[in-house]
C-alpha cells in the first residue's frame, strides 16, 4: 500500500478476503536509501510518519465500513519489492495483493517481486500468489516460487 488516493485494490482485497479465516495485513514499505538507513538508527518520530498515519486512517475507515479487521505494518527497506517479499515470507503469507503500478505492467511487478522472493536469505519452500489489481478492478494473478 503506497498511495491513499488509490485504494481500489484494497477495497477488492477486503471483498475477496474472508478475514474470519485468515488475516489481512496492510503493509507499506518505507523505502530508505543511504549509509545511515539501518533499522538500528530509526528514531521514534520516524517509526510512523504523518503520511503513513493518513494512509492507514483511510485503510482502517474502509475496513470498518466493510466490517473487517486489518493489521497494519510499516516495513523499512531499501527496495520496495524486497521489503514486501521479506515481510510476506516472515508472515508466511499465502497471497500478496498489490495495486497496479502507474509505471510497471502487472507482469513486471510480479517479475520484480519474484526476483526479490528468490533472493531471500531463507527461501521459503512453497509458492505464493502475487495478485495485481487494476484501478478498474481487473485482477492479474501470478504464482511465485519453486
Amino acid at each position: 500500500m503506497r498511495n491513499y488516493r488509490t485504494l481500489t485494490h484494497f477495497s477488492k482485497a477486503l471483498e475477496i478476503t474472508p478475514t474470519s479465516e485468515r488475516d489481512l495485513v496492510v503493509l507499506t514499505v518505507r523505502v530508505s536509501r543511504g549509509p545511515d538507513t539501518g533499522y538500528e538508527k530509526i528514531s521514534a518520530h520516524h517509526l510512523f510518519t504523518s503520511y503513513e498515519q493518513l494512509l492507514f486512517s483511510k485503510v482502517v475507515a474502509l475496513a470498518e465500513k466493510a466490517g473487517k479487521t486489518v493489521h497494519l505494518l510499516v516495513v523499512p527497506s531499501s527496495n520496495l519489492f524486497e521489503g514486501g517479499a521479506n515481510a510476506a515470507a516472515q508472515l508466511e503469507s499465502a497471497e500478496v495483493i498489490a495495486g497496479r503500478s502507474p509505471i510497471l505492467t502487472p507482469r513486471e511487478q510480479a517479475r520484480r517481486f519474484g526476483l526479490a522472493w528468490e533472493k531471500l536469505p531463507t527461501k521459503p519452500q512453497r509458492q505464493i500468489q502475487f495478485v495485481v489489481i487494476d484501478p478498474d478492478g481487473e485482477t492479474h494473478r501470478f504464482s511465485i516460487g519453486f
